[in-house]
């Protein structure tokens, strides 16, 4: 693939809940400071693993990120994140873009080649 028609990638919001807490200002301060995120496991049992440590997202954290407990704990960190990445990128989802895309500002063109990446 040449350089031409490689496809460009803009990171326009990011979005991230951590062990550290909800939201990029949460991990950066984590990170910069040296704190370790490593604690003993709360969210499974774990009598018969060789770990009993791991760096998960605290139970206070989950509890607060005001999606619906009918989704699985990994849907509800992946929407927390998406959300804090899509008002950082000042877009907002609407209904009447295709898909139900974030859009920013009006017409279609505007939803095209958009979406969250997720990792």
């Amino acid at each position: 693939m040449t350089r031409a028609a490689s496809p460009r990638v803009v990171v326009s919001g990011l979005g991230v809940v951590s062990p550290y807490g909800a939201g990029v200002k949460s991990l950066w301060t984590g990170l910069s400071a040296g704190a370790c995120a490593i604690r003993p496991v709360t969210a499974i049992e774990t009598e018969g693993l060789r770990s009993r440590v791991a760096a998960e997202v605290p139970a206070e954290v989950l509890g607060g990120l005001g999606a619906s407990r009918r989704r699985s704990r990994a849907d509800r960190l992946a929407l927390a994140a998406a959300a804090e990445a899509m008002a950082d990128a000042g877009l907002e989802r609407t209904r009447s873009a295709p898909g139900g895309l974030p859009r920013r500002g009006g017409g279609r063109r505007h939803a095209r080649g958009r979406g969250v990446v997720l990792g």
